[in-house]
């Protein structure tokens, strides 16, 4: 018969902290979305608002793992209000209208989770007839992981109809487009072809693994793709690692951009939040990676 040693005090530390993550993970319940979610005047919180999206990612936007909305770790929720509220950015001294995001950090800490539920926020909570484009990189095949991520969402949800592909009232999806039927937005997965581009009026454009981005191709799609000025709210969001020197030369610029002082750029941290009232809960690890770029 196999014995186990006696564990040390460390490891039992370990195994408490283990615990404790994953206890209220596995005892969350069913959550049932009210069946007028849908509807976009629902919303208790100003549209474009952080409040707004952590609202819809309790209850609307599933994920595999659980099979249940998204829980939002402090960290991502500091990282994301940084993004979203605008009289913060404003205090921090960027301009209040800026329109580039990025968030970088290490594989499989659910970056392209965080821009699926962004890019299906835009989609249901930012009015009506919105454009959302989600764009595969060049090492990327199909549909692209953040739509991927966005489907899964919504067929996760337990009103989704398999043999409709849809949920009925609220989304219509064909293949590489999904129509968000009570506001009329669509959103729709991109090649990367620039050429079909030219024209384009996205409200919100997403871009997953920036370093992956390293053909002519891609550089003119990025310059066709721009966040439209005479949109109230225009974004275009970055999800990616660091990759490698000398891959992505799209990726490097924007990285300098986020990173030297020389050009504009800003170091947010813990100090940020006890100077400014409108600066939000930061959490502990955001100042070791996150930087606010306005431009």
């Amino acid at each position: 018969m196999a014995t186990v040693d006696a564990l040390t005090a460390d490891q039992e530390e370990a195994l408490q902290v283990l615990a404790n993550f994953i206890k209220p993970r596995l005892t969350r319940p069913l959550v049932v979305p009210d069946p007028t979610y849908g509807n976009p005047q629902r919303t208790k919180h100003p549209r474009y608002s952080p409040e707004d999206l952590f609202d819809f990612a309790d209850n609307a936007f599933f994920v595999p793992e659980t099979s249940t909305p998204i829980h939002l770790e402090p960290v991502q929720r500091s990282i994301l209000t940084c993004f979203l509220d605008l009289p913060f950015a404003a205090k921090m001294g960027c301009p209040s209208g800026f329109q580039n995001l990025i968030y970088s950090t290490v594989k499989k800490s659910g970056k392209t989770t965080i821009a699926a539920l962004i890019a299906r926020w835009i989609s249901e909570r930012w009015g009506k007839m919105n454009e959302i484009y989600v764009v595969a990189n060049d090492l990327e095949q199909a549909r692209g992981r953040v739509y991927d991520k966005v489907l899964k969402s919504i067929q996760l949800d337990p009103r989704y109809d398999r043999r409709q592909d849809a949920l009925p009232g609220i989304w219509d999806v064909v293949q590489r487009e999904a129509r968000h039927i009570p506001t009329g937005s669509i959103l729709r997965a991109l090649s990367g072809d620039y050429r079909g581009e030219a024209g384009s009026n996205p409200t919100a454009t997403f871009w997953s693994e920036l370093w992956g981005y390293t053909h002519e191709a891609s550089q003119r799609l990025w310059d066709e793709l721009t966040p439209v000025p005479t949109r109230p709210r225009s974004i275009r969001m970055v999800e990616t690692y660091s990759g490698f020197e000398g891959e992505s030369l799209l990726l490097i610029d924007l990285y300098e951009l986020a990173t030297k002082q020389d050009r504009g750029a800003r170091r947010l941290t813990r100090d940020d939040e006890r100077r400014s009232a409108r600066a939000p809960p930061l959490h502990q690890s955001v100042g070791a990676y996150y930087r606010l770029l306005g431009y």
